[in-house]
């Protein structure tokens, strides 16, 4: 499930049209005991069993949407593992957007705002990465990374 070399967990579709985060929860529980391995921005999901197209959008996918929203609710800070397109992928799921603009073949949306998810996200990942008693370098870059994700049209805030 996880390539210890590159930090992607290959995400099944069948999981994600099942509902099945449990496999998904024992790796992240199994990673919080890993202390001693830096793991904050690192994870990656690779969805398997989608077309390209699908895959690069997953977050309108309304199975992916359900899933994102049950693995956040068990582990609310999964963001601290995850790199910033797997981010960007879980808090869309979550979200309300809307089209933007369009440049070319690429659609941009817009993210509308929730303060609520948002402090969330970011409070429970930095909760976690002092839980781990990580450096205050590693929190910092945790907390950018994720504001980085969220807000990305805005560079971050």
């Amino acid at each position: 499930m996880i390539n210890k070399e590159n930090f992607c967990v290959e995400v099944n579709r069948s999981d994600i049209d099942r509902g099945h985060i449990l496999s998904y929860l024992k790796l992240f529980t199994a990673l919080e005991k890993k202390k001693q391995v830096q793991l904050a921005n690192k994870i990656m999901f690779v969805y398997r069993g989608y077309k390209y197209e699908e895959a690069t959008e997953i977050y309108k996918n309304i199975e992916f949407k359900k899933w994102a929203r049950r693995l956040f609710k068990n582990k609310p800070h999964i963001f601290y593992y995850l790199c910033e397109h797997t981010s960007q992928d879980i808090y869309m799921a979550m979200s309300e957007f809307e089209e933007f603009s369009t440049n070319g073949d690429r659609v941009i949306y817009k993210i509308k705002y929730n303060e609520s998810l948002s402090n969330k996200v970011i409070f429970s990942a930095l909760k976690h990465s002092v839980k781990r008693k990580d450096s205050l370098e590693v929190q910092g870059s945790v907390g950018v990374t994720i504001v980085d994700s969220l807000y990305p049209d805005m560079g971050g805030i």
